[in-house]
């Protein structure tokens, strides 16, 4: 292979150039860190550096992370990038991990979790060996993708914004203005090699089919320059989430009380005063303050916890993934990091949450949803399961029950019983109160607060542990399943 800044060269090193000093992605002598895979975006993006290095008095080194997933392939793919930093005389750091296990280990999804260990990786390297910046090869197609799949998804702003051209000030992507079909042109025009990664062609992957199959048809139905139109609109999308941040600072320093590596405590008061907007910002802002990022957290955890906020009740408590308890008392939101699985702690009764008590559900969505219920001495899990897997679990019990997840409205609510309360229970005709299904199932007066009620908007769904409502019932055209367990000391 060689570096030439003539003929197509000139167009596409143009378009870098302009990437990086728009987004000052390199300062002069800066040590840099070049990701490679071995296919065409990550060999384009190490021969374009190697080319504007000598201008921009670059210090490169290569990077590679083998994800023990696609065996002899990735052994090959090892090899190669290791012989194409030898070509250059570069430095190359080739390091593994087993992505499977860290799958398990911190409930990712598989492409989350590669994605995980190669930043990790990369990050360690640069730590040992000084690089200042880590180039990844994400070009205008990825990004396009990533803001479509965000949309699929249901995204808010900062994921509808796509990859940025530069993250943290540390990851860089100068190829970030560049099409597929350039990064492809520049590599025949240089005679470059590069391999291919068969899973990429796999439609198991959301990624791959919305590049495979979604956007072809876009582009050809509706907008021939869907890419364009995408990433045009992650950009601007981007820097106007960029700045509404910037306003949610001194919102959050407003409504803070007390903070410590541990908890944050939020004036209810200052949070109610804010716009729903406002107050979604500044309870994203305090978990990842918590938590340090906002993986697994999704929009329907952060309506659960401004359900709390908005709601009448003085008192509930929501679980979040990561071990992150948010507690309502009638002047405060308190949210703590756990030092142990909420599922694991000795349920507690302080006085204030004796009594009436509220709690909000998010909707599921890989994982299990636990309440904790102090006030019962039991817990509620929610999770989705496929509609095959109800016939095998429909004799689990009366502790166990399955909901249509179309007919609810999220977050659900789990609540006490309280006088006048009515549903209709699956199996009878008409509706009846809660308290007359109690005394004609022959529950005993003292033991009626162990089965706490499951409310969908206002509406009662089941009498947990009891009796489901017809309306939440599975029907032939029920898709998406809930299932909900009553677990009691």
């Amino acid at each position: 292979m060689r570096t030439s800044p003539n003929g197509f060269n000139r167009t596409v090193l143009q378009k870098v150039r302009h990437t990086i000093d728009t987004h000052g992605l390199f300062g002069a002598g800066e040590s840099v860190l070049v990701a490679v895979s071995g296919g065409a975006d990550s060999v384009c993006l190490l021969h374009v550096l190697l080319t504007l290095a000598p201008e921009r008095d670059l210090h490169l080194g290569v990077a590679h992370l083998h994800h023990g997933l696609r065996g002899k392939a990735a052994d090959q793919d090892a090899r190669f990038v290791a012989d194409l930093a030898q070509h250059f005389n570069l430095p190359v750091f080739i390091g593994a991990a087993d992505v499977r296990c860290l799958k398990q280990q911190h409930r990712l999804c598989l492409e989350e979790a590669a994605r995980q260990a190669r930043y990790d990786f990369f990050a360690q390297i640069a730590r040992q060996h000084h690089f200042r910046k880590i180039a990844v090869g994400h070009q205008q197609d990825d990004n396009a993708e990533s803001t479509l799949m965000f949309l699929i998804r249901g995204s808010g702003a900062r994921g509808a914004g796509g990859i940025p051209p530069a993250r943290e000030n540390r990851i860089v992507r100068p190829l970030i203005d560049l099409k597929r079909e350039d990064i492809r042109s520049y590599v025949e025009a240089n005679g470059l090699d590069c391999i291919s990664d068969a899973t990429n062609q796999e439609p198991v992957f959301l990624r791959n089919r919305i590049r495979l199959q979604l956007l072809p048809a876009l582009a050809k139905d509706y907008n021939p320059r869907i890419r364009e139109a995408l990433a045009r609109f992650a950009r601007v999308t981007r820097v106007e989430d960029d700045w509404l941040e910037s306003l949610t600072t001194p919102l959050l320093e407003a409504a803070c009380l007390a903070h410590s590596d541990t908890s944050l405590t939020l004036s209810v008061a200052t949070l109610s005063a804010l716009h729903p907007a406002a107050q979604r910002r500044v309870l994203r802002r305090s978990l990842k303050m918590l938590k340090g990022n906002l993986r697994r957290i999704a929009f329907d955890h952060i309506e659960a916890v401004l359900a709390l906020v908005t709601s009448g009740n003085g008192h509930g408590c929501c679980d979040l993934p990561d071990r992150i308890r948010v507690q309502r008392y009638p002047d405060r939101l308190v949210v703590s990091l756990a030092q142990h699985p909420l599922r694991a702690l000795k349920p507690e009764s302080p006085a204030a949450l004796i009594g009436d008590f509220r709690y909000a559900v998010p909707a599921p969505v890989s994982e299990t949803v636990s309440i904790t219920l102090p006030e019962i001495r039991g817990r509620l899990e929610f999770r989705r399961i496929s509609l095959k897997m109800v016939p095998a679990t429909r004799n689990a019990g009366q502790f166990v029950e399955f909901f249509d997840m179309d007919a609810l409205i999220f977050p659900l609510i789990v609540r006490n019983l309280r006088p006048g309360d009515r549903f209709n229970p699956l199996g009878t005709a008409g509706s009846q109160k809660v308290h007359r299904f109690f005394i004609n199932q022959k529950i005993p007066r003292e033991s009626r607060t162990r089965y706490p009620l499951l409310l969908s908007g206002t509406s009662i769904i089941w009498v947990a542990g009891q009796r489901l409502d017809q309306t939440a019932r599975l029907t032939s055209e029920t898709r998406r399943v809930l299932r909900g367990e009553l677990l009691l000391a």
